[in-house]
């Protein structure tokens, strides 16, 4: 009896269908402008897997409407408006590749990295980068109260557009893309987490997108360039998807197809298989608790 007891206690523990509150957490980070946030709202389906992942925003949808989950994490869902990005599918597909998920999502549309996300800004033009900052410690010393230790496990990008709309921009997006990425580990490792994991996954701009002065071939190139001189950067291409009528914003399929892309282009940079957040612990005990058909 003791045995069918602990099977089941382990079976529960290894999280079919419920979330519990593990010891370890895997951070996945989202950040960028409007596509990062999403500028739809149908297509969204409740599924199981949302209540699985810890969900934590700054962001927006539609672009008058700024919102935040009150600096606490909740499960995965659209905002109040109905709006939803790339994270609803992200999530879902790292919970099926076995993490104990949590997103965390700083994203604004109509931002520049120049200006907005710029590290070395003057701390007025570079609001976005200070909100990224301040959300991020808030968000990591809620889960370090709580007991969870934290693995930071990816880091993804989709912004750019803004950049893309401006020549010179477009011209020094490189160099500020290279900054960028090396401050957002820098800073991470200064709260005293480990980055050396952490994988950078970019989502390249539209080719197609109306970006004003530029096609956006400069920014796209750039993008590419950064995250191939980087140990842990990759990036995957959206200019098969659809764009809305604005040329600018990706339908509803469209984001929901980035979301597992992200979640992709991660498990291809780290392809070893997670099949419980506990670990191969649980599986020994699993296997000693089982019970055994007795030879007749």
């Amino acid at each position: 009896m003791k045995n069918h007891h602990l099977y089941l206690t382990a079976l529960c523990m290894c999280g079919l269908g419920t979330q519990l509150p593990a010891e370890s957490i895997d951070i996945f980070f989202l950040a960028g402008q409007s596509n990062a946030s999403g500028r739809v709202h149908t297509g969204y389906t409740e599924d199981p897997r949302d209540a699985q992942v810890m969900y934590y925003y700054q962001t927006d949808g539609p672009s008058s409407n700024d919102t935040t989950s009150g600096g606490e994490f909740t499960t995965l869902q659209p905002i109040d408006t109905g709006y939803y990005g790339p994270e609803i599918t992200l999530g879902r597909a790292l919970v099926d590749q076995g993490y104990n998920t949590a997103i965390i999502k700083v994203t604004d549309g109509g931002t520049n990295l120049r200006d907005d996300w710029n590290p070395n800004g003057s701390g007025t033009e570079n609001t976005m980068w200070l909100d990224w900052q301040s959300q991020v410690a808030n968000a990591l010393s809620t889960l370090d109260t709580e007991g969870y230790t934290i693995n930071l496990r990816g880091f993804f990008w989709y912004q750019g557009e803004s950049d893309a709309d401006n020549t010179y921009y477009s011209s020094v997006y490189e160099t500020y893309f290279t900054t960028f990425t090396t401050e957002v580990y820098s800073y991470l490792s200064g709260l005293g987490y480990d980055t050396s994991s952490m994988q950078f996954v970019t989502a390249l701009i539209h080719e197609d997108g109306n970006y004003g002065e530029t096609d956006g071939t400069v920014v796209r190139a750039a993008q590419q360039n950064v995250m191939d001189n980087m140990e842990l950067g990759s990036y995957f291409d959206t200019s098969d998807l659809t764009l809305q009528e604005d040329d600018m914003h990706l339908d509803a399929y469209s984001i929901q197809t980035v979301g597992e892309r992200f979640a992709d282009s991660y498990a291809a940079a780290v392809p070893e298989p997670k099949t419980c957040a506990l670990g191969l612990g649980l599986a020994a005990a699993l296997a000693i608790a089982a019970p055994r058909k007795r030879r007749r």
